[in-house]
């Protein structure tokens, strides 16, 4: 019923992790200060992304198109003050497909990327995919049951 967290002290109620993302994608920096959200996307999935092809939605009609922002992305990452965020968005800036977001890196590129003048569209495309990802590892951990 509860999953622990001893790191920081405190017990919370298990929630199914699309439930999860949903409540918190909205607010990556506020628990990312606390640690919070590291804790769960570190133990729930392990996010990759391909930057090369994301499927964005362009226009509000919802016409859908594949851009490469691998550019726009990496350099976002690189202008940050970590050497690691900065040598994990070199990764991103030359990657020819799926990029694994290490574990110990995934609030900060998340922050940095909620934070950033990014056009909205990828910010979005890189939520749904980050959700996505976490209700097929729910599925499948639930299925294993």
């Amino acid at each position: 019923m509860f999953l622990e967290l001893p790191k920081y002290g405190m017990r919370v109620l298990k929630f199914p992790a699309f439930l999860l993302v949903v409540t918190l994608v909205g607010c990556f920096s506020t628990l990312g200060q606390f640690g919070i959200i590291e804790h769960f996307i570190d133990n729930f999935i392990m996010v990759k992304i391909n930057f090369k092809d994301l499927l964005i939605q362009y226009d509000i009609e919802g016409e859908k198109v594949v851009v490469d922002s691998r550019k726009h992305v990496g350099n976002t990452i690189y202008r940050s003050n970590d050497v690691a965020l900065a040598d994990f968005g070199r990764v991103i800036y030359y990657s020819e497909g799926e990029v694994e977001i290490p574990a110990n890196l995934t609030t900060g590129a998340l922050n940095l990327l909620w934070a950033s003048d990014l056009i909205y569209p990828i910010k979005l495309a890189i939520k749904d995919l980050i959700i996505e990802q976490m209700n097929e590892e729910n599925n499948s951990s639930t299925t294993n049951k």
